[in-house]
């Protein structure tokens, strides 16, 4: 898989709050340039794809779609890996909003993840 870069990162958001409606824009990009730094050294899909999902959530580097951008390219990159998640919108939505209420944690995600996860 290639490196995922803070640009394609925002592009992917950018899109995201096109298709489905939001504030735009971008409040911090450290965030972003974080993530993709510390994605270089995990090997993992699945532990890259819920550290995508817990750091984009919990840290908001964007005005609105958060965490619609954290969960499109957490699956995004497990789907380039060979993966997809079996799950309900239901519980994603409510995975997503209790790692942003803080409730949740990377390793929490990561075996979510693992029991919701197959081969493609």
């Amino acid at each position: 898989m290639e490196d995922l870069t803070t640009d394609a990162i925002i592009a992917i958001h950018d899109t995201i709050i096109k298709e489905t409606g939001g504030a735009d824009g971008t409040l911090h990009q450290e965030p972003l340039n974080f993530l993709t730094y510390k994605l270089q050294f995990i090997e993992s899909p699945i532990e890259k794809a819920s550290f995508i999902m817990f750091y984009i959530t919990a840290k908001r580097p964007f005005v609105d779609g958060n965490k619609r951008t954290a969960l499109t390219v957490a699956f995004m990159v497990l789907n380039q890996e060979g993966y997809r998640v079996v799950t309900t919108d239901v519980e994603c939505i409510q995975l997503l909003l209790d790692i942003g209420k803080g409730d949740v944690r990377w390793p929490d995600i990561q075996v979510w993840l693992e029991g919701r996860i197959e081969k493609l």
